[in-house]
């Protein structure tokens, strides 16, 4: 039963999202380098279209100003810089629906008060799901992402 309350649902409204922006009076240029980080958490082939994703995002980047790393992700991870993350966690329902979330989200390490923490500037969160797989859903959010960055 709550399976198919659940199947209902997902039916009805196949996406939702929301969004954060920290500062704006920064813009992409203002921020430093950036990389493009990917995690994928998606199985059962719910995400396919992760190398179009990465290079998307990095042509969306560089079109809004945001100046890209040259080398690998390897430099953020040492703590240079920040990243724009593509993080999707999905999995094939019993029922063949691919199901899951979209986070994209644009941070880095940052000194506060002699600490040194972690930083988000935006944020996009989704729940999304379709039959097939979540590729044009990510790349959706990756635009809506980037795309905070260039409407004020």
């Amino acid at each position: 039963m709550l399976k198919r309350l659940a199947l209902t649902l997902l039916l009805i409204a196949p996406s939702f999202a929301w969004s954060e922006r920290f500062s704006w009076d920064k813009t992409l240029a203002d921020i430093g380098s950036i990389t493009v980080v990917i995690h994928d958490s998606a199985v059962d082939g719910c995400w396919t279209n992760i190398k179009e994703v990465k290079n998307y995002a990095e042509a969306k980047l560089e079109i809004a100003g945001a100046k890209l790393f040259e080398q690998d992700n390897d430099l953020y991870l040492a703590g240079i810089g920040n990243g724009f993350f593509i993080q999707v966690n999905a999995r094939r329902l019993d029922s063949g629906y691919c199901f899951g979330s979209v986070q994209v989200f644009i941070g880095g390490a940052a000194m506060f008060l002699d600490v040194l923490g972690f930083f988000k500037y935006s944020s996009i969160n989704a729940i999304a799901g379709n039959s097939e797989n979540l590729n044009i859903s990510v790349l959706n959010h990756v635009q809506k992402a980037i795309s905070e960055w260039t409407v004020k």
